[in-house]
């Protein structure tokens, strides 16, 4: 098994997350994700937009996997919307 498939297993499965890279130190895990999604719903028309405008990083702290702390650094998407109105 690889550390891609152990991660992976981490991860939920239906989620359109891919790995970019994994670090591990002594006293934690960290896992750099990116969202994978090719559109999203504007918040305000609800009209699917594919035009990516730029990223931007979050940083999530998950619960222990063991005893070992696990932060996500996850890379997201923001979409244009490309309705006039």
């Amino acid at each position: 098994m690889t550390w891609n498939d152990l991660c992976k297993d981490l991860l939920p499965p239906q989620a359109p997350l891919h790995i970019e890279t994994v670090g591990m130190t002594a006293g934690e895990m960290a896992l750099d994700v990116a969202v994978t999604s090719a559109q999203a719903l504007c918040p305000t028309c609800t009209q699917p937009s594919t035009h990516v405008h730029s990223h931007y990083r979050r940083t999530l702290a998950d619960l222990p996997w063991a005893t070992t702390p696990v932060q996500l650094h996850l890379r997201v998407r923001r979409f244009w919307c490309e309705t006039p109105d």
